[in-house]
């Protein structure tokens, strides 16, 4: 939770206490591998998977984190070998990288592909109860397409760089264009020319899951100036 919260310094000290008590938990050291790779101490981050998957070798997600610090140490020992090792856990049918990680790894894209759905397939499993949709006529009419870009990034950063053209590009006369942010606000200038590139713009960033559900399934009429 502390984690998630990026109350990271706190969420060290709680692994920290848990290993203290017990220095035999894999997900403690796998946790503690998560908060070192954020704050980009590669080197404790390393020490810490490598800790956590030999405790567990079938932890989830931990033999592709520990390929991703080791990489980021630039130690390159043994890197084939590994990486080699690391598709075939995922081609067994491992949960053994995060999709982005492996990313940097010499694989097929078919491989990304498993990686991909075994992720989502653990972290987001399907919902039962789906959000019903009350579909209408668009505030325009129907005589344009309605098209929404949702992004954790209109911020200063690579993905809003390459992006920001297109969105500018559109032809507003053919569709409605929405943005909707689920992630941080940086009031850089940036995020101030994202959101003058669409005719709507949503931040969405302190709702829940569900209640971002619901806020989709409202804009097929809604209007959007």
């Amino acid at each position: 939770m502390l984690v998630e919260l990026m109350r990271y310094d706190e969420a060290l000290a709680s692994f920290d206490r848990a290993l203290s008590l017990n220095q035999q938990l894999e997900g403690a050291w796998f946790g503690r591998g998560n908060v070192f790779l954020t704050k980009k101490q590669f080197e404790n981050a390393f020490a810490a998977f490598d800790k956590a998957l030999s405790l567990n070798p079938d932890l989830p997600l931990a033999e592709g984190s520990r390929l991703h610090a080791k990489m980021h140490c630039c130690d390159w020992s043994a890197y084939q070998v590994e990486c080699e090792h690391l598709v075939t856990s995922l081609r067994d049918g491992k949960l053994a990288a995060f999709p982005f990680h492996l990313l940097a790894v010499n694989c097929e894209a078919k491989d990304q592909l498993k990686c991909a759905e075994a992720f989502i397939e653990d972290k987001y499993p399907a919902v039962v109860n789906h959000i019903s949709s009350s579909r209408g006529q668009n505030a325009n009419g129907g005589t344009r397409i309605r098209l929404a870009y949702m992004s954790t990034d209109y911020r200063q950063h690579a993905t809003s760089n390459l992006t920001a053209g297109l969105f500018e590009a559109h032809d507003h006369s053919r569709f409605d264009v929405i943005g909707l942010s689920v992630g941080p606000n940086d009031g850089s200038q940036l995020r101030k020319r994202l959101e003058q590139s669409f005719m709507h713009f949503v931040d969405m960033s302190t709702l829940t899951d569900e209640q971002i559900a619901a806020e989709i399934s409202k804009l097929d009429c809604r209007h959007t100036r």
